[in-house]
């Protein structure tokens, strides 16, 4: 029935305005009688129009939905490659150089990405065995000054990442925070997707924002990194209940912002949650944060609604950031791109 009456609208549009002429308004010109009919057949084609698809889109589309989204993300990932962005609001040039991007992993499991002391950390902690399971531990990658005493003593052992069995209902990734934010942050970096690489979430807590991006795939690589130790054995649970593990690309580290184990150019974005305001020298973590970017990478940030938006485009811009758009709904929202 849909397809037939596409065909009748298509072919036979008088066979829907049978109307007689007095049936239309008059109108003092010919004209404007002639113009509301044909609008008036207009508007009945797009509504047998919409009805029609939506009629096949119930028994038709909707359950190969998932085959099409995948064919339509595989040929855009293609297609992106060497070329602009244009998907989101960003409209920046993408990632070109994909290829010499996955080039740089010389050494296995992504230790590249870290400064030399700290890969033989990377590798006992991700390192896959024979049977393709790496152990999950959340590694220490503090400074031995930071690890003596006090609360940031390491005191909890080391425990593997505990995956759960085949057939298992996993829990999904609980946002509790703004929907809002998370929808810009994925827009923000969905740009750099087509070339994969990695991505940082900086005082990630209980690695919400983390997981969720491990379990978008927008990354081959998702770092959480915190001070805390407390918190990351939280996001560690948490990832177990979800199946986010090494294999998926999610990786839990303890460190600290001010001396950010990453090698230099060795990520492709970071996002920095709710931290700025908590820090005395917020400059020095955003030159940190600078350094580890690759040329075009992206950083998202937030901080508390009382800070102010000129003093954080002021250290933005004196670490090298450009390209700065800011909110301030419902708190202080920035994007920043380290230039080419």
């Amino acid at each position: 029935l849909g397809l037939s009456r596409c065909w009748t609208l298509a072919f036979r549009p008088r066979f829907f305005m049978r109307s007689p002429p007095e049936a239309l308004p008059r109108l003092p010109s010919i004209s404007r009688r002639w113009s509301l009919k044909f609008a008036a057949q207009n508007a009945v084609r797009v509504l047998l129009v919409v009805t029609s698809i939506s009629q096949l889109s119930g028994s038709v589309f909707w359950p190969l939905r998932g085959h099409v989204f995948s064919c339509i993300v595989a040929c855009r990932s293609h297609s992106d490659i060497g070329k602009s962005c244009s998907r989101g609001r960003c409209g920046r040039p993408g990632v070109v150089a994909v290829s010499a991007a996955r080039a740089e992993e010389v050494v296995p499991h992504g230790a590249s990405d870290f400064a030399e002391r700290w890969r033989e950390e990377a590798l006992r902690c991700w390192a896959q065995d024979e049977s393709g399971t790496a152990p999950g531990y959340v590694a220490e990658m503090m400074e031995p000054s930071v690890l003596t005493g006090g609360s940031g003593a390491k005191v909890h052992a080391d425990r593997r990442f505990q995956r759960a069995p085949v057939g298992t209902q996993r829990s999904t990734v609980a946002w509790q925070g703004s929907g809002f934010l998370y929808k810009d942050i994925r827009q923000h970096f969905q740009c750099l997707s087509s070339a994969g690489g990695a991505v940082a979430d900086l005082g990630c807590g209980n690695a919400v924002v983390a997981r969720q991006l491990a379990k978008d795939q927008l990354f081959d690589r998702v770092y959480g990194l915190d001070i805390a130790r407390d918190m990351l054995e939280r996001a560690q649970s948490s990832a177990e209940e979800e199946g986010l593990g090494p294999e998926e690309g999610l990786r839990l580290l303890r460190g600290d912002i001010l001396k950010l184990p990453f090698r230099e150019q060795s990520l492709s974005a970071a996002f920095w949650g709710m931290g700025l305001h908590l820090l005395p020298n917020p400059q020095a973590a955003l030159d940190g944060i600078f350094s580890s970017l690759r040329p075009g990478g992206r950083l998202v940030l937030t901080s508390n609604i009382g800070y102010s938006q000129k003093r954080a485009r002021t250290m933005l811009e004196a670490a090298g950031f450009s390209d700065l758009s800011f909110a301030m709904a419902p708190h202080l929202h920035a994007r920043a791109v380290k230039p080419k």
